[in-house]
């Protein structure tokens, strides 16, 4: 009883003083927060640093110095000079509370303010040669190193979006007799032609595996690797360069049954430190070392399921991930992972190939590890790929160049109107140590150099090819789950949520008003929008068959050439664009480069892909005509074909499409393959194509939308020519070029050939197992034969002896190495050829742009 009443007691006095400290508590808290946020706005006004939490991963220097950045060979030596002579006249710029002084003075240069600012500020540079932010130190190099193994995300995703869920067998076929959705079953045709003589074909994977061991023996790539590790080992692991050659041949070992050498090279994986790169190398080229390295470890795993393959394919991912925290979610290429100022946005000079390359590793580590971190990277960058389709001069397309970070820079009368205070908006650093304003819209920009003059080139090459690629092997690795239309599904639906809890005691209030008695209630509008959205939700077949289209139609040309069938080959397309407010029209003027690149041959596999998964027969024709006029290119010049060739279009009054030297000469002689500019004034009137309606938000901000006419229009006269030729190229006596006798007169430039690329040998491969049709296996089996004969030609030895080398370029007389696609795709794709079909079959597994093993979870 007693101590119930001193309980009693205590409680009763406690319960009288309760009230007065909770508000003391709360007083000393909304103090130090306004003083937080005081001294945060000065930070944002450039007078002082702002209060947060310490940096992550950077050190203090132990001399209270900052440490010399000499280590950038892109930008010289002139660098060091500048920050260490303003060094001393900047100190008391970074304490003055004179706001306009504070900002006159303030100097960028000085790293101690750059590495204060950076925090807040993030880096918005053009491209990596006008990088002057790198930082290796050459005091306590270690220390530092040391402190980069961990990190700190500093831009977290609002949300994430979850790997799909798998689709049974079962239920497809019972969603397809029930007609809810067309599930596809096959991508591969299962049909065997039992009159095949297979016996031909199993000599031939003999050769294949020749081949590689001979490759092999040449590149000494395990003795090589051997080497390094030793040497590494004796000095404390310094300096060891990751064999990623070694990595990216890892399946194609597996596969051919190199076991002896698979096993070695386990050996030496298993002792390699993935969670830094070496400190010699300043720039991380992410989508080669995601394509080769993460790839290769990845499809090894697949084949053999060797436990340490998976967990050293987690560390180097978690590694690439780093560089995909941008403010945009978009990675920086390359990744400068040693600079001490690691906020920034990607480059503003890149490719949409790039971005998009570690799409299908991202997903798949994200389902073997069951991390979804990795999928919300892929879910970053494809959103923002797709969100892009009418960024550019022809929607759904990407040119050769773009702006990766995004960023439209305010003007002065921009921010003077107040336009920086926007919540888009994120003050950030240039190249010249000077405060911009980037207005961000979430897609990706038309490049600087080509915004100015309104003109953009688009290519088929690996700077584009990879984008469709892997838009629809996404689709076919989640089981036609399309993850395009989930993404702004969820996306809205998260929109939708906040804007519903912002605006819910507004909502309310309007309906207390019953404006003229009739209140419209937040809950229908919601139901409005989301319908809205549905309605106009964009989807993986619209954006892929989109682009397809585009590229059949405005980029196919038929070229000149002594063959007696007519090829079909993909040109560039120059674009120059204006837009008319009077007729609310964007005009895009368009003209054909007339070339080709080899990399081109590679979309007849997307194209075969595509045909199949939304049944589109056409797509399958057009991918046929492609592979068999590149099969003939390749097959002229013996396997051996240039990287990139310009040619003569054929006229549409010359149906034959024959090649005439006597022509030609006339042709040159005459002066008619003179360059000019002013061909983009010349309209062919027979050649005008427009767009669908494209559909954007109006410039004032309401949410109606504007109907915007996408004109495209063929300009250049029917004898433009881009390559400029006279008399002095020619030798009319020879009938041949006078500086490049050897190659022919009927392509007016060529590049140095490439007799190992596996461009031809790919879509040939895809064609035969979504066709089933023998003859592209056949025309592979001669393509190799072709192959072996040139390299046993070019790198004859005595007695018959012969060496496995690239063809030496005509700039240099430099070795040129075996490249490290030889390994990884060219002999895959022929030693896949060439097997029985019903092994690796499309169906269970899904081919990198790096050519390497995803198993499907089926």
């Amino acid at each position: 009883m007693k101590y119930t009443k001193i309980v009693l007691s205590t409680i009763r006095r406690v319960r009288s003083i309760l009230p007065l400290c909770i508000t003391i508590g709360l007083l000393f808290y909304y103090t130090f927060q306004n003083e937080i946020n005081t001294l945060n706005s000065y930070a944002e006004n450039e007078v002082m640093p702002s209060i947060s939490n310490d940096m992550h991963g950077v050190i203090q220097d132990p001399l209270n110095n900052t440490h010399d950045m000499n280590n950038n060979k892109n930008v010289g030596n002139n660098y060091e000079e500048k920050i260490k002579n303003k060094h001393e006249d900047h100190e008391a710029s970074i304490h003055t509370t004179d706001s306009k002084k504070a900002t006159s003075k303030i100097d960028l240069s000085d790293p101690k303010v750059l590495r204060v600012k950076n925090r807040y500020f993030p880096l918005l540079i053009s491209n990596f040669t006008q990088e002057k932010f790198t930082h290796n130190y050459d005091i306590a190099q270690d220390l530092w190193l040391n402190s980069l193994l961990t990190t700190k995300v500093k831009y977290p995703l609002l949300f994430e979006l979850d790997l799909p869920t798998r689709i049974s067998k079962s239920e497809k076929e019972l969603s397809s007799k029930n007609n809810e959705q067309a599930y596809l079953t096959e991508v591969q045709n299962p049909v065997i032609d039992p009159s095949v003589d297979t016996s031909q074909y199993e000599s031939l994977l003999v050769e294949v595996k020749n081949l590689l061991s001979k490759a092999l023996e040449n590149d000494q790539v395990m003795i090589k690797s051997k080497q390094a590790l030793n040497e590494a080992k004796g000095n404390q692991g310094k300096g060891f360069l990751w064999p990623i050659k070694l990595l990216d041949m890892l399946d194609s070992l597996y596969l051919m049954n190199e076991n002896n050498i698979f096993n070695e090279a386990l050996s030496i994986i298993k002792e390699i430190d993935f969670r830094l790169p070496p400190s010699s190398i300043s720039f991380v080229d992410i989508p080669d070392l995601i394509t080769r390295a993460l790839g290769g470890l990845l499809s090894a795993y697949e084949l053999s399921e060797e436990p340490i393959l998976l967990s050293q394919a987690k560390v180097l991912a978690d590694f690439t991930l780093r560089a995909f925290d941008t403010p945009n979610g978009i990675p920086i290429m390359p990744y400068p992972w040693q600079s001490l100022y690691q906020n920034r946005f990607p480059y503003r000079v890149g490719d949409a190939g790039s971005i998009s390359k570690m799409a299908l590793e991202f997903s798949r580590i994200s389902q073997l590890s069951q991390d979804n971190r990795y999928f919300s990277a892929v879910f970053e960058v494809m959103h923002t790929l797709t969100k892009s389709k009418d960024e550019f001069a022809i929607d759904y397309m990407f040119p050769e160049e773009v702006d990766p970070s995004g960023c439209k820079i305010l003007t002065e009368n921009e921010i003077w109107r107040g336009s920086h205070g926007r919540g888009t908006v994120m003050k950030s650093i240039n190249e010249d140590f000077s405060f911009v304003h980037c207005e961000q819209k979430g897609t990706l920009k038309v490049s600087q150099p080509n915004a100015a003059d309104k003109q953009e080139l688009f290519v088929i090459n690996e700077k584009t090819i990879p984008v469709y690629e892997n838009l629809i092997k996404l689709y076919h690795l989640f089981d036609n789950h399309d993850i395009i239309k989930d993404m702004e599904k969820q996306i809205e639906k998260h929109k939708l949520e906040n804007d519903s809890k912002e605006n819910v005691a507004d909502t309310n209030a309007k309906e207390a008003m019953n404006v003229d008695g009739n209140s419209v209630s937040h809950s229908k509008l919601v139901k409005k929008s989301a319908q809205d959205v549905i309605q106009g939700t964009l989807t993986t077949k619209k954006a892929f068959t989109e682009a397809m289209d585009h590229i059949i139609r405005l980029m196919k040309f038929h070229p000149k050439t002594p063959f007696s069938k007519k090829l079909t080959l993909l040109s560039s397309l120059q674009t120059r664009s204006s837009y008319s407010p009077s007729k609310n029209e964007l005009r895009v003027k368009m003209r054909r480069h007339q070339d080709m690149y080899a990399y081109s041959c590679e979309l007849p596999s997307t194209l075969a892909l595509g045909s199949r998964l939304f049944n589109m027969t056409n797509y399958m024709d057009f991918a046929s005509e492609l592979t068999e006029s590149c099969y003939i290119l390749s097959s002229f010049f013996d396997g051996a074909m240039p990287d990139h060739m310009y040619f003569d279009a054929c006229s549409k009054d010359d149906p034959t499409c024959t090649f005439s030297i006597e022509s030609k000469i006339a042709s040159i002689t005459a002066g008619n393959y003179q360059y000019s500019p002013s061909d983009f004034n010349y309209i062919d009137s027979n050649e005008v194509k427009i767009s669908e309606n494209l559909q954007t938000k109006n410039t004032i901000s309401d949410p109606e939308l504007s109907r915007i006419n996408r004109v495209l229009i063929f300009v250049g006269s029917k004898d433009a020519n881009y390559v400029s030729l006279g008399k002095s190229d020619l030798n009319e006596k020879k009938s041949v070029w006078s500086n490049r006798p050897e190659d022919p007169l009927w392509i007016n430039k060529m590049s140095d050939k490439k007799l190992l690329s596996p461009h031809t040998i790919k879509s040939l491969f895809y064609m035969y197992r979504v066709s089933g049709d023998e003859k592209w296996r056949e025309m592979g089996k001669e393509l190799f034969l072709k192959v072996v004969n040139t390299l046993k030609k070019n790198n004859q030895k005595a007695k018959g002896l012969w060496d496995v080398h690239e063809i030496e370029g005509t700039d240099s007389d430099a070795y040129i190495p075996i490249p490290s696609s030889f390994y990884s795709q060219t002999l895959k794709y022929y030693y896949l050829l060439f097997s029985n079909k019903k092994e690796f079959s499309l169906d269970d597994y899904i081919l990198t742009t790096g050519g390497h093993f995803i198993k499907k979870d089926n």
